[in-house]
């Protein structure tokens, strides 16, 4: 038995079951712990991490820990001066006094936010050093007596001159805010604390407010403020107009109220407002007119109304579309005091300029149409973008981006901002095989090997849908392509900066030769190839090294000859042959920034390193030897010159994996410090090296996939003292390349195969780890690109005083004959990878004999009869390759009776069905018989309103041996029942378990006769939608009944467990520990995990071993390809509909008690919780205890914000002042303190080492690392 509650969680409505039969086990249990119990069942913690959120803009610094829902949000505008009101001469209030604030590192506006928590946030970002942001926020508690059914913060709106403020809720009452002067909030920005508000006052209004804005006063009463609000009532739809003057206290003013007329029944509601510039004046803009309304505060003249251009579409003639949002474009003040300029967007993703003048429309004219469906976000950059407007749309059913309008040429977009909600289904795909690494004593760590590719369907606009790719890692988006299809193989490359245009030499390095080609700032001009001639370089023999130094000198190091140049000045020209025709250079580097180069000549005499200086003088170039040549009997392959603290170094790596470091002493000359071997590597060859500051750790890439790190160690004199080589990561199977940049030694680039890595040093500044960030290359013009093998790259340094527009700070690569220069993001994010497919997809499934995605997609048709249009949608099928880059998928339309078979004739057996057919189920059949192995497509579908609820249908499918990559499906059988199929499972080899209506039953085949049979049918409670067969159980998830066990015996269903409480289900998994854990997904975001341990023959009733509860309702869970071996933790992965995805991982007990604890007492810390309810540490956070399901849920966000502020942060919170003063209900048996707790929990999760906070922070970050 059970009660059904429903409350409001983060602002949504869930409703949850609380089992009294479950609260009653629960005491008995508690009250007689010495009861005997037939099995224990192992203490399992839950933990949570938010893998992907839903989609949204990743900016700089992302921020998603309010841990409440958003319910408005507006900004406000601190530096007003600089805005419309000048320009078209409203005064401005009067200025705060106080001396001139330095507000350059400041954002010009304050985000404000209203949470569902009842709570206003003040949001703004600091600019910190490296051009990193610092979110800082206030908070200020909205009124006690304001409801959440309410939804205050529903709309809000800010004056044009940052004067007022007003926030309503969804019916009968708003408030006013008076603001502080923008000097005044400026200072508080700049100093703290920040509170814009002066005063409110809230203010009833009888009905529901639909849209409230503020309008533009006159320039002749600069101090009203004008609120426009649009009320619904019974009697219609009305305009009411409140305005008062700014300068008086809000609290001694009486705002006068004016009612407007009631609005016409067909303009509709609610529409869009646009405040004009013009004499109070707005727009009202309905699906197929503007109505403008002017002077509304003083007269009450009609409205002028004007029709908009009609579709040109004639699908949608039948339809009104909806203009959804609008914009205003920032123009010269001149305009603006005589024009209005407006940019009105409908849902289509049609764009309409209007030009209005003297209240009445000039000018109307359709400049585009965006690439997407547009209800959510539609707005403009100030200032314009090369000449021209540059939108920033997005929408709730399609990817959105930033589109350029310039004038007399159609809208083009610059870059896609992606969008992979409503996520409708998903699919957890393996990911390529990883190979251990080779036997041997060296341990290795990995780069976050990707076990796992989720896919996930979603669209359901009138744009086509797609299937999406979730990726996580750093993005570098495409932007110059150059096609190199007649080149041969490229070995190297280098970007050489022109100091003169702004442009890039790119200096490429083939076995036999060299190329050099300009590439120029400006994306009109062509890119050109420079001859011997024109660049005094050598293109006639493969480049070893090439670099730039500080006075525009160009070196470049052949294996015949050392050349510089400058390439403006053909006077400055110099080239260093070999001394003999025998000798040749066999390795090479060069430093710009310290003008030093190094080379390795083999000679008849043996092999000699030799370092000279390059320098422009008087006398024109020189490169002159430094000291003696070094005679070195190893055979170096690569080498590095670096600096560390004013000392000069030569790294050599040599053939069998040694590593020498040489000192460049300006004294002693070329002096040998130390040699050692890489220890574990054999004869492995070295390729390249890199450092990183302050902290000089050397990297070195080794043949055979291996990176390989070396600590540098430093004497009382800051000089080099040694490496000490640490764990080594296993990357790959061919050989390492790293690159970085010469103006930043902190990070570098590295390439491994298919891979490509950042590395970098970890932000804590205790911890000398360093990290790999997976880097994912994407093209706007290519959505679906995958990652390929990068053949040769270089990072291109920043110049100082360049001009905008050039590649500085990019990454220039090349791969699959093209070369391309990269933007490099700096913080990792969700990246997807779309697969358009032609219609809406709905279920999706990977099928292991195709090695295909199996889509099932609804395609839309229109046909006109007479004046109405009739629409037809219908269900398909498709098959996707989920490594094609350009798909054409093979596709099944289950609704046409005009499909034929491979050899061109018709398939009597294609079936033929109505319009309004959803595909419900979808399942990859493989089974065998004797010798035999069978593989189908198993289609389970929904038709209401049918002679037939429900149909099954079987396709077998293959490859086409006339088109290799395109499936040949072939409908086997198809069986008709009464009521809807909602799911499908395999059970023993040649039966199916089908959920059909409100039952189950079972579909056998006998391949010999090619005969079916059904038996065994059984009623649930509620319609079955998740079916999971371990013979000899099966499992199945109910709509409103929770999970029930169910065992086939002699043909006939019978129940071996149930869930105690009615939870309304979604999707169910079986882990594989020997807890026997069944994890269910539920509305209301309710996450439950039972184990069938402890299952009681007579009550039959299963216990809940933890409950999680996240913020959305996940409508598919999926088991992780991880390896697992028996003990380790379990992962899965939980989607929601709005495009979140979530991770879970189970947990052995001691690992639940310290994360649990490291959780309960950072709850209170506002640092990592700064949006939660303040709460005070009580005895039972030192110690947590298994008392209910939900306490052994371990919420990873949390967690993972502590790993981010570093292992000094989690030291200084546990060691702050645990006298008993400072807990509530401590008892005298429990009075140690946070310290000595977590010495106790860490110790059996990191053993007794010396440090365990940096032990325990490293092990929650492997724990919490993102991985796709």
């Amino acid at each position: 038995m059970s009660l059904q509650t429903t409350y409001l969680v983060n602002g949504e409505w869930a409703t949850r079951r609380v089992d009294i039969g479950e609260i009653l086990a629960r005491n008995r249990e508690i009250n007689i712990p010495g009861e005997n119990r037939t099995s224990r069942v192992p203490a399992t913690g839950f933990l949570s991490r938010t893998l992907v959120h839903g989609p949204a803009i990743q900016k700089l610094e992302p921020k998603a820990d309010f841990h409440a829902k958003i319910v408005g949000a507006t900004v406000i505008n601190t530096r007003p001066e600089v805005g419309l009101g000048d320009e078209i001469g409203v005064g401005r209030s009067a200025a705060a006094p106080g001396a001139p604030l330095d507000v350059g590192n400041l954002a010009p506006q304050i985000l404000v936010l209203i949470l569902a928590s009842k709570e206003m946030i003040f949001l703004y970002a600091k600019e910190l050093s490296q051009g990193r942001h610092e979110f800082v926020h206030a908070r200020r508690p909205l009124p006690a007596d304001v409801s959440s059914l309410e939804e205050y913060g529903k709309n809000i709106t800010v004056d044009p001159r940052s004067r007022a403020m007003a926030v309503s809720a969804a019916q009968k009452f708003f408030g006013i805010f008076s603001l502080k002067a923008p000097q005044v909030m400026q200072r508080e920005m700049a100093c703290g604390p920040v509170n814009p508000i002066q005063e409110e006052r809230f203010f009833r209004t009888d009905g529901d407010i639909l849209k409230m804005e503020f309008l533009y006063p006159k320039s002749s009463d600069p101090d009203k403020a004008i609120l426009l609000l649009l009320v619904s009532r019974n009697s219609g739809v009305h305009l009411m107009l409140y305005y008062w003057n700014t300068t008086q206290n809000l609290h001694s003013i009486t705002p006068r109220i004016t009612g407007l007329r009631r609005l016409p029944v067909e303009w509709g509601a609610p529409p869009i407002l646009v405040p004009l510039i013009q004499s109070t004046s707005f727009l009202f803009v309905t699906p197929t007119k503007v109505h403008i309304f002017s002077d509304v505060v003083e007269k009450n003249i009609p409205a002028k109304g004007y029709s908009l251009p009609p579709s040109d579409d004639s699908i949608f003639e039948w339809s009104d579309l909806i203009w959804t949002q609008w914009t205003r474009p920032m123009r010269h003040g001149v305009r603006n005091k005589e024009f209005d300029d407006i940019y009105l967007c409908r849902e289509d993703g049609k764009i309409l300029y209007l030009e209005i003048k003297d209240g009445s429309v000039k000018r109307n004219s359709v400049i585009g149409v965006l690439d997407c469906n547009l209800d959510t976000g539609f707005s403009i950059l100030d200032g314009g973008f090369e000449a021209g407007d540059l939108f920033v749309a997005t929408g709730s059913m399609s990817s959105g981006g930033l589109f350029i309008a310039e004038p007399r040429k159609p809208l083009r977009c610059i870059q896609r901002i992606p969008n992979w909600a409503p996520t409708l289904d998903s699919i957890i795909v393996k990911g390529p095989v990883q190979r251990n690494p080779p036997v041997s004593q060296t341990e290795f760590r990995t780069a976050g090997p990707s076990y796992d590719r989720i896919f996930t369907c979603s669209g359901a606009g009138s744009r086509p849908g797609a299937i999406a790719e979730l990726r996580y890692g750093l993005e570098a988006r495409i932007g110059l392509v150059v096609d190199q299809e007649d080149s041969s193989i490229i070995i190297d490359l280098w970007a050489i900066p022109n100091e003169f245009t702004g442009g890039t030499f790119c200096l490429i390095s083939n076995p036999m030769s060299s190329s050099l080609i300009s590439i120029p700032i400006e994306a009109t001009e062509d890119l050109y190839a420079l001859d011997e001639e024109s660049s005094g370089l050598n293109l006639s023999s493969p480049t070893l090294a090439a670099s730039r130094t500080a006075n525009q000198m160009v070196i470049q190091v052949t294996d015949v000859s050392i050349n510089l140049t400058v390439l403006e000045d053909e006077a400055l020209r110099v080239s260093i042959e070999m001394e003999k025709p025998s000798n040749r250079i066999i390795a090479a580097t060069i430093n710009g920034r310290l003008s030093l180069l190094a080379t390795v000549i083999r000679s008849d005499d043996g092999l000699q390193v030799i370092v000279r200086t390059p320098e422009i003088n008087s006398s024109g170039l020189r490169c002159n030897m430094f000291a003696q040549p070094l005679v070195t009997t190893y055979e170096p392959v690569c080498l590095l010159i670096e600096e560390i603290n004013s000392h000069f170094y030569l790294f050599i790596g040599t053939s069998d994996g040694r590593l020498v470091v040489v000192e460049i002493d300006y004294a002693k000359g070329l002096v040998p410090v130390t040699e050692q071997k890489i220890f574990g590597m054999g004869d492995r060859d070295s390729t390249v090296f890199k450092r990183g500051v302050p902290k000089f750790t050397l990297f070195c890439g080794l043949r055979g996939g291996i990176l390989v790190p070396f600590d540098i160690e430093r004497d009382s004199n800051n000089a080099f003292a040694g490496a000490t080589q640490k764990t080594p990561y296993k990357l790959g199977d061919t050989f390492v390349r790293i690159r970085g940049y010469e103006s930043d030694g902190s990070m570098a680039i590295v390439t491994c195969g298919h891979g490509l890595w950042r590395l970098s040093f970890k932000e804590d500044d205790d911890c000398t780890e360093h990290r790999l960030d997976k880097i994912l290359i994407t093209d706007q013009n290519n959505p679906s690109r995958i990652q390929c093998a990068i053949d040769a790259f270089c990072c291109i340094d920043p110049q100082p005083n360049s001009p905008p527009g050039g590649l500085g700070g990019s990454l220039l690569c090349f791969a699959e004959n093209q070369l391309f220069a990269c933007t490099l993001e700096k913080l990792p994010k969700p990246i997807p990878r779309e697969i358009h497919v032609p219609g809406s997809p709905r279920r999706i499934i990977y099928s292991k004999y195709l090695q295909r995605l199996v889509v099932a997609y609804n395609s839309t048709s229109y046909e006109r009869d007479g004046e109405y249009t009739r629409c037809y949608s219908r269900p398909r099928l498709c098959f996707v390759d989920p490594d094609s880059q350009s798909p054409e998928p093979s596709f099944l339309e289950l609704n046409h009776d005009n499909n034929q078979s491979p050899d061109g004739t018709k398939d009597a057996k294609m079936p033929t069905g109505a319009s309004g057919e959803k595909i419900t189920a979808l399942f990859d059949w493989n089974f065998s018989s004797g010798e035999h192995a069978y593989h189908m497509i198993v289609v389970g579908t929904s038709q209401p309103r049918s002679t037939y609820a429900g149909r099954l249908i079987y396709i077998s499918a293959r490859t086409n041996p006339q088109k290799p990559g395109h499936i040949v499906p072939i409908i086997k059988n198809m069986l008709n029942y009464d009521q809807p199929v909602r799911a499908i499972a395999s059970y023993e080899s040649t039966s199916l378990i089908i959920g059909v209506g409100d039952g189950i039953l079972v579909q056998s085949l006998n391949p010999a006769t090619k005969r079916w049979r059904r038996s065994g049918t059984y009623k649930l409670e509620s319609t079955p939608l998740s079916i999971t067969v371990k013979e000899p159980y099966i499992y199945v998830l109910t709509a409103r009944h929770s999970v029930c066990i169910l065992k086939l015996v002699d043909g006939h269903f019978e129940l071996y467990g149930q869930d105690g409480a009615d939870r309304e289900g979604l999707d169910h998994v079986n882990l594989q520990s020997d807890s026997k854990i069944i994890l269910t997904s539920n509305r209301g975001g309710s996450i439950v995990g039972f184990s069938e341990l402890g299952l009681v023959p007579d009550e039959k009733l299963l216990k809940p071993l933890f409950v999680a509860h996240v913020p959305y309702s996940l409508i598919r869970l999926g088991p992780s390809y991880r390896p697992y071996e028996p003990g380790s933790p379990e992962t899965i992965y939980g989607t929601a509909l709005g495009g979140t995805i979530y991770r879970f991982t189970t947990l052995k007990e001691h690992e639940w008690r310290l994360l649990r604890f490291i959780q309960n007492i950072c709850l209170a810390n506002a640092v990592i919780c700064p949006y939660r309810t303040r709460r005070r540490i009580v005895i039972e956070d030192l110690a947590p205890a298994m008392l209910k399901p939900e306490s052994m849920h371990v919420d990873g966000d949390i967690l993972s914000r502590i790993v981010d502020h570093g292992m000094r942060f989690l030291e200084d919170v546990m060691r702050k002042n645990t006298t008993a003063s400072f807990y509530t209900n401590r008892s005298a048996t429990d009075s140690r303190g946070r310290m000595e707790r977590f010495i106790e929990f860490a110790t059996p999760v990191v053993g007794d080492v010396e440090n365990p906070f940096a032990a325990v922070v490293s092990w929650m970050e492997d724990l919490l690392r993102l991985e796709l």
